[in-house]
């Protein structure tokens, strides 16, 4: 928080106001398909500790793979539904 005060004006005087609103939107957006991730990174850190602890190294590939592939599939569809509803997101005067 200490680093933003300091960071964001001079940020806003290099890339104006209207382009900070922009950045500041797309990190919004970042954030909210974030969401996405329905908690699977935590529970994939969660089974490969289990695993270790287990000893059982070789079932690891297989989760992760699967968790990875999960996420894609999300991230494809947060993708799509961005490209979506794009016209209503932007206009251009």
């Amino acid at each position: 928080m200490a680093i933003a005060v300091v960071a964001i004006p001079p940020l806003i005087r290099g890339i104006g106001a209207a382009r900070f609103g922009i950045l500041s939107l797309a990190y919004i957006i970042i954030g909210y398909f974030s969401l996405f991730d329905l908690g699977i990174g935590r529970a994939l850190t969660k089974l490969i500790a289990d695993q270790l602890g287990a000893g059982e190294e070789d079932s690891i590939p297989p989760l992760a793979w699967t968790s990875m592939l999960l996420l894609l599939a999300m991230g494809v569809l947060g993708g799509l539904a961005t490209a979506a509803f794009r016209p209503g997101l932007s206009t251009r005067s």
